[in-house]
């Protein structure tokens, strides 16, 4: 079974173009301990979503995983209201492409984060801290985001920018 920071991890592998991966180097890049990189390196290959010996996410079967099953492994509900990271719609680059009103954005709680809105549990407790640094996975993780916790037509967009983002 997989769990919340192997999706991030293969997302991480698919969007950042380092050919010279160690496991602690992705360790650090998501503030992670290696141990926990090298397990789930491992279910990630038993399900085919990286390559086998290799730090390499394979971009259509993820893009499939991310699409259709993500949100049914890892629902959400919106939370109270905390300030934290936007995400999902009140992110880039759906954010641009939505009129959301008044209603206060979705955010990953973290107490540095520039917005107030209502809490959105991330994938993994990581998540805040990961994307402070890498803008291409906090894109990509905004978009599963809104696939995961969207109406339709936020989904339906995140699809279209998130199948560009993985196969691209």
């Amino acid at each position: 079974m997989l769990r919340g920071q192997d999706i991030v991890i293969a997302i991480k592998l698919c969007v950042t173009s380092q050919e010279d991966w160690t496991y602690e180097a992705l360790a650090t890049s998501l503030n992670l301990s290696p141990s926990v990189c090298h397990a789930s390196l491992r279910r990630l290959r038993q399900v085919g979503l990286v390559a086998p010996d290799r730090f390499s996410a394979n971009a259509a079967p993820l893009l499939e995983c991310l699409v259709h099953a993500v949100k049914y492994f890892f629902p959400v509900e919106p939370g109270r209201l905390t300030r934290g990271i936007p995400t999902s719609y009140g992110a880039s680059p759906l954010r641009d492409h939505l009129l959301t009103g008044d209603a206060p954005p979705p955010v990953w709680p973290h107490s540095s984060g520039p917005a107030q809105g209502q809490e959105l549990q991330p994938l993994h407790k990581c998540v805040p801290r990961a994307v402070a640094t890498d803008e291409r996975l906090q894109e990509v993780l905004a978009l599963v985001d809104a696939i995961r916790s969207g109406r339709a037509r936020e989904r339906s967009l995140a699809i279209q920018f998130l199948e560009k983002r993985i196969q691209g």
